[in-house]
Parts: C-alpha cells; structure tokens; sequence
C-alpha cells in the first residue's frame, strides 16, 4: 500500500471513528463499509483489519467505563465463554466463503442496525431508573444522581445468544453492540448504561479471539490496522467533543440514511459479484 492508500484508509477509518462516537455505535459498522465501497479493499481484509483495530479501541473505552464501576466484569467473563467462540466460528467461516456472500451478509446486518438506529431515534427518550436495594452490583449514576443498585438474571438464555454476537462480530469485524446491549439489558436485567460499558469490554477480548483467525489466514496486514486504530480513536474523539453541541435526534436520523445507503449499496455489489442481479 502506497503512501496514498495509507492516507485514504487513515481518513477513512477517522471518519468510521467520527460517526460512531456521533451516533452510539461500534466504528466497524462504518469502516468495513467505507473500506470496501469507497476504497475497493477486498471484504476479507476490511473485516481483518476492522476486527483487529477493535482491540485497542476497545481497551482505551472500557478503561473508562471500568474507572467508574460499570462494567460487570463477573457477568462479563460468563458470557464471554461462548461469545469467544462464536467469534472464532464467525471468523473462520468469512476466511471460507466468498468474498460477495460476506459482503452480502454484511450489507443484511447493517439494514438491522438501521432499523434499531430508527427505533432508537424515533422512540420518545427515558431514563434507566431501574434499581434493586438487595442488588450486588452498585455503580453510580452521574445523570440521576443516585447508586443504581442491580442483580443479573438467566445467565443460560444470555449466554446462549451472546454466541450469535461473537458470530457476527468475528464473521464481519464488528464490535456487534447492537446485539450484545440488548441480550444484556432485556435478557440478563441489565441496567443500560452497565450494559453497554459491559458490552464495550467484552468486545476487545471477543475482537481477540477472532483476530487470531484472521492472522492465522494472512488477513491481517500490521500497517493497515495501525492506521485503523489510529484513525478511530481521533476520529472518535472529535465526534465525542463535538456531541453534545449538535441535535442528536437530527444527527441520528440523518446517519441512519448512510446506514440504509450503505446497506443497500453492500448488498446490491454482494448480489452482482455473484452473479445473482
């Protein structure tokens, strides 16, 4: 990759990093699009380097949310027995198939993260005030003012579906939030806000485990990922300190086009690269 090919994929992975501090969701749901449609990377390797990069952007968020007490680590370590795996399993079926199904698949599960950016967006706002006085696990919350207290609930349906999160995440290198929060908060009776700092950690050790797939297969080039990483957390940062200066119903509703736009551009060149349209 020349220097500007290094520079393309910088920005790119700036801008993945921008909107999903602006909008709530993991930078892989942006970048692995963005690499693909805008700098014509090949499926395999944006999920590779997607995946890797959310290593080190996972570690760098959940420090803070493991500062303020969020993240349920005990819950955490249970459910990533069978997240882990599913990652490897997710992961090694993308290094199998063709290149246009995963693009397909991926250009699938954007359309869902779509439809749960506009429920999100159009549903009225509430606040989690949810809370159990006998609860074993305590954090505080800064919005309310108060100590959230809580106990989790049906680690089994929990675990079992956090699998399908580790496939996801490791079959199209994202962090798979959009999966992992909801188990979490309406399965396991998580809080929402211990449920995505839980989520947020749980996705770099997920990321882990996948990304020795992909290195195993010679997906993973150390340059590339090092942009990525770079590139997503300044990214993230300026979308973090520009936030809440902007109208994040409007935001949201506008970034849910891209997403509906970069969902239907995935599937439509996944369909045509195999020779289905």
């Amino acid at each position: 990759m020349g220097p500007a090919g290094m520079l393309a994929a910088f920005l790119a992975a700036a801008f993945a990093g921008f909107l999903g501090a602006l909008l709530g969701i993991g930078g892989g749901s942006i970048m692995v699009p963005t690499f693909i449609i805008f700098l014509g990377m090949d499926p395999k390797i944006a999920v590779a380097t997607s995946l890797a990069a959310l290593i080190a952007t996972s570690a760098i968020s959940s420090s803070v949310y493991l500062k303020k007490n969020l993240v349920n680590v005990n819950l955490a370590v249970v459910l990533e027995g069978t997240t882990v795996i599913g990652s490897i399993v997710g992961a090694s079926i993308a290094t199998l198939i063709p290149s246009w199904l995963l693009e397909t698949i991926f250009g699938i599960v954007l359309a869902y993260t779509f439809v749960v950016m506009i429920n999100r967006t159009l549903r009225p706002p509430t606040r989690d005030y949810r809370t159990n006085p006998h609860g074993r696990f305590v954090f505080f919350d800064e919005s309310l003012g108060r100590e959230i207290r809580y106990n989790y609930r049906r680690v089994g349906p929990a675990a079992s579906l956090s699998f399908l999160a580790g496939l996801a995440s490791g079959m199209l290198g994202i962090g798979g939030g959009v999966i992992k929060v909801p188990i979490l908060d309406l399965i396991a009776g998580v809080p929402m806000k211990a449920a995505v700092a839980t989520s947020s950690y749980m996705i770099g050790i997920t990321a882990s485990a996948g990304s020795t797939v992909y290195f195993a297969a010679g997906l993973i080039d150390p340059v590339l990922v090092a942009l990525a990483i770079l590139g997503i957390v300044l990214g993230s940062r300026s979308g973090a300190s520009i936030m809440n200066r902007l109208r994040s119903r409007t935001l949201r509703l506008l970034f849910s086009i891209l997403l509906a736009y970069y969902s239907y551009k995935m599937v439509v060149r996944g369909l045509t690269m195999g020779g289905i349209i």
